[in-house]
């Protein structure tokens, strides 16, 4: 696949011949094609492909796959159909189905998501499970039934548009020495100001204040004080939202490969929710401090369609 390994384009023919290869695929049982599209095309070209699957063969691509593929490669190939934002919120309304919510599952997208891909989930979640196709109220109401105390009220912030893309860095100082007095520096954490800090203030505002921290209080460190401080899956969302997304997905990889066992869903969703650029970027990490490549342990973890898609995305 290495010299085919490029984006399709958007002419005419690219897009009718790229529809011809999807369909010969399906009909000899030969997925290596449906992999190389899905997997080397941008979001905006498989919808082009899409619409002129649909029109020359009478069914849609999602159809298509839903039949002739299954298990977890299908998961993969309708992800990647199905566009970033449709899929992060389907991934999250399933974190919330059953009898208690996968809240690892909800930490992943809420708390690495950006304000603006938030706003995108936030639609796309009404659009799939809400009221009406402008529903966006309904990702607020599941997460406030399915959470509680200290996470849901860092999940509310988030999806409630308090956390800004950038923030004033003017108070760094005070809120370095009082995130100390607040936890580390007394008997028992004012969680209201741990919430407050982590969930409203941006993501550089977070990076820059983790090193003020460490100057402000030698010996102790943001994480540090955050593993120390908080316990459970509000700990988990709070680290999220100081871990930089490249560390962060590589560890949920590893995380989701590592023991007995592999969980497939999370380690699909640490490759399929990122960008092309990220999980190249992830794919670098994992080798720099793991004691494998991440292409190594996923051949070691999975096989057939599915170890061939997930390799392909991440090279």
């Amino acid at each position: 696949m290495s010299e085919q390994k490029h984006a399709v384009g958007q002419s005419a023919n690219s897009i009718r011949n790229a529809a011809e290869k999807l369909q010969k695929s399906f009909k000899s049982g030969d997925m290596k094609p449906l992999i190389e599209i899905l997997s080397t095309t941008t979001h905006t070209e498989l919808l082009a492909i899409s619409a002129h699957f649909a029109r020359t063969y009478d069914d849609t691509l999602k159809n298509v796959v839903l039949k002739k593929t299954s298990g977890d490669f299908k998961d993969v190939c309708l992800a990647l159909i199905m566009g970033p934002y449709m899929y992060k919120a389907k991934y999250l309304n399933e974190a919330m189905k059953g009898i208690g919510a996968n809240e690892q599952e909800m930490v992943d997208v809420i708390c690495q998501s950006t304000p603006n891909e938030i706003k995108h989930i936030t639609a796309a979640y009404g659009v799939q499970f809400g009221e009406g196709s402008t529903d966006n109220e309904k990702i607020v109401r599941d997460v406030k039934s399915e959470t509680g105390f200290n996470l849901k009220k860092v999940f509310l912030n988030i999806l409630e548009g308090r956390k800004p893309n950038s923030s004033n860095f003017g108070d760094l100082e005070t809120v370095a020495e009082e995130l100390y007095k607040k936890g580390e520096g007394r008997m028992g954490t004012n969680n209201k100001y741990f919430v407050e800090i982590f969930s409203t203030k941006s993501r550089d505002y977070l990076s820059l204040l983790a090193k003020e921290y460490a100057v402000k209080n030698p010996g102790h460190t943001l994480e540090g004080a955050v593993k120390t401080e908080l316990s459970g899956n509000y700990r988990t969302a709070m680290l999220a939202l100081i871990t930089d997304k490249i560390a962060y997905f590589a560890e949920r990889a590893r995380q989701s490969i590592a023991g007995l066992g592999t969980n497939e869903r999370g380690l699909v969703y640490s490759i399929v929710s990122l960008t092309k650029q990220e999980r190249i970027a992830v794919s670098k990490y994992y080798a720099a401090n793991f004691s494998e490549t991440l292409q190594k342990a996923i051949s070691g973890d999975t096989s057939g369609d599915l170890e061939l898609i997930l390799l392909s995305l991440i090279s």
